[in-house]
């Protein structure tokens, strides 16, 4: 495999992320605006980005998986947590976008902001892990002699 398709996946990778916790923060803030009609526009607008980054994540996380061997490192624990926190936020999401009966109750106008902060709580620990796994596979930093 050529040299630099490590690095240009790693780079969509972190695009790809950047991209989905983007879209997750405005429409929160969005939702936050209480005007329903604006979170709706938010929503609609950022669904076309935040399909593409999901799918950049899928795919170069898929690729930087198998074709580096992390799945068979010292990382691997941490990798396959890291997925699970990630999936999680992302099936979350996906179902407090979808439309449901009892929206208009009480106790979902209650609930839906706590469970999109829960999101994004899952999405940045997901980064974080994903930033601690790969800075765990970099060489040493040499030390200055004195």
């Amino acid at each position: 495999m050529l040299p630099y398709v490590n690095r240009i996946m790693l780079f969509l990778h972190v695009l790809g992320m950047a991209t989905l916790l983007g879209c997750l923060v405005v429409h929160i803030m969005a939702h936050e605006s209480e005007r329903e009609e604006r979170a709706a526009v938010w929503a609609a607008r950022l669904r076309k980005p935040g399909y593409v980054a999901l799918a950049l994540l899928f795919l170069s996380g898929g690729h930087l998986a198998f074709a580096t061997g992390l799945l068979h490192g010292e990382s691997a624990v941490l990798l396959l947590v890291k997925m699970g926190l990630g999936l999680s936020a992302i099936f979350l999401c996906f179902a407090l976008f979808l439309p449901s009966e009892p929206a208009g109750t009480p106790q979902a106008a209650l609930l839906r902001p706590a469970l999109l902060r829960l999101a994004l709580v899952l999405a940045l620990t997901t980064a974080f892990l994903g930033t601690w796994i790969a800075a765990a596979g970099l060489p040493e930093r040499p030390t200055a002699a004195g």
